[in-house]
């Protein structure tokens, strides 16, 4: 094998290792944006806007997963917060 062959072909353990992590960050917005919608959407959408930027920040020349999680983290939370106060205010009405 020449030395042009293995420069080419080379790939450094750390892209493995950063797509995997990536990925598992990316499954954890997502996740927290949907639970967030019926439980702690306070807790659980912020966490997901926060992964969401976490992952942008991480695949700044790729596809960039992260601005999907930031803006899916977002309008959960502004669901969850508006079918909360809903529920909430229907007790309060008719309870």
């Amino acid at each position: 094998m020449s030395n042009q062959q293995k420069s080419s072909s080379s790939v450094r353990p750390d892209d493995f290792a950063k797509s995997n992590r990536n990925d598992y960050y990316f499954i954890l917005g997502i996740g927290g944006a949907a639970v967030g919608l019926f439980i702690l959407p306070e807790l659980l959408d912020s966490l997901a806007i926060v992964v969401g930027a976490y992952v942008w920040r991480r695949e700044a020349g790729e596809g960039n997963r992260g601005l999907g999680v930031v803006i899916l983290g977002i309008l959960c939370m502004l669901v969850g917060l508006y079918f909360t106060s809903v529920v909430s205010l229907g007790s309060l009405l008719l309870g």
